[in-house]
């Protein structure tokens, strides 16, 4: 298990120096937890799939701990099948098109997601407090109605 560290910033538009063609599709479907996965303080149980733009993809298996800008993670890689078994448990899920750059020595996560008019940027790093945003993105890590699974879940329309 690892410590994830990451912040959360809403965006009114897109930075200029994005390629549109080079996002990677993800879609995110949120499971039950089972009593036991509960008692080892997990709170949320996802399964993910990533397709590139060349189609290829790869399928995980995520539990995440409780928090907003830090908590546990466990992940490991799936194969299709137990992806498409598992998939079929879903509650709900999202999806969306990231796409990863660079920005003041972070790597920035920055996900449009489908349906919804909402861009969010995510820096994920042990230093992610150090970060400095562009003055237009909206702090957003404290919030939970921002969180992936809460967007799933949740809030169909922010």
């Amino acid at each position: 298990m690892k410590v994830e560290k990451e912040r959360k910033f809403k965006l009114n538009k897109m930075p200029d120096n994005i390629d549109l063609r080079s996002g990677i599709r993800l879609e995110q479907y949120y499971l039950r937890l089972s009593q036991k996965e509960t008692a080892r303080g997990f709170d949320v149980k996802r399964i993910r799939m990533h397709i590139r733009p060349d189609g290829t993809g790869k399928f995980y298996l995520t539990f995440k701990s409780r928090g907003l800008m830090e908590r546990l993670e466990s992940e490991k890689e799936i194969s299709k099948e137990e992806f498409d078994s598992l998939k079929k448990t879903a509650l709900k899920y999202i999806s969306k098109i990231r796409h990863v750059y660079a920005l003041n020595g972070f790597k920035i996560e920055l996900d449009i997601f489908d349906g919804r008019d909402l861009i969010i940027a995510e820096v994920e790093s042990p230093e992610a407090e150090k970060f400095q945003p562009p003055c237009d993105w909206e702090e957003v890590t404290g919030d939970p109605a921002y969180q992936n699974v809460n967007l799933a879940l949740y809030c169909p329309k922010i």
